[in-house]
């Protein structure tokens, strides 16, 4: 076996990377590779050559290939947690919402840099029915806020409410 140039080398691992992204249904392509992911691809492989590999599927190649992939995923979800709105509840206590499907909601804390942070609750349909993660920390919560323990449905209802809205402005 002959040994890989390093422009060989970084177009086995980037090809490495889009196949694993396809897999894993973040990246579909029906002809071309799309120029602005193997541009990002690009990019991240330049900051850190020698990425360790991902133990996946033994081929030291393959893995680096998979790093390079959830590098790539974890910047753009980090974008897409950036982009969302803060909600804050009556109390001042500030979350980012996450729908991840018609009419069920996470709220999560929200770090300094505005990323999620820990997950606070669930509402789960369109009755806003509140559950708890696991987490005995949050053991006294229903789908409420983690500091005055207000429901999330109701302050949101309330606060979407023009005329609730402005009389509780007022007090």
């Amino acid at each position: 076996m002959t040994e890989l140039t390093v422009e060989q080398r970084q177009e086995v691992i980037i090809e490495a990377a889009l196949d694993y992204m396809t897999h894993q249904d973040w990246y579909w392509c029906e002809d071309d590779d799309d120029p602005e992911v193997v541009a990002d691809l690009l990019r991240l492989y330049a900051v850190d050559p020698n990425l360790p590999p991902t133990p996946c599927s033994g081929s030291i190649l393959f893995d680096t290939g998979v790093t390079l992939a959830l590098t790539w995923e974890a910047e753009r979800r980090a974008e897409y947690e950036r982009s969302l709105p803060v909600w804050i509840c009556d109390c001042g206590t500030r979350y980012k919402l996450e729908q991840w499907a018609l009419s069920n909601e996470s709220f999560y804390t929200v770090t300094d840099d505005g990323l999620f942070d820990e997950l606070a609750g669930t509402l789960k349909g369109k009755r806003g029915i509140g559950s708890v993660p696991p987490d005995p920390k949050y053991a006294a919560n229903n789908g409420g806020c983690i500091t005055c323990r207000k429901a999330f449905k109701a302050t949101i209802d309330r606060q979407a409410d023009p005329q609730t809205s402005l009389l509780f402005d007022l007090l």
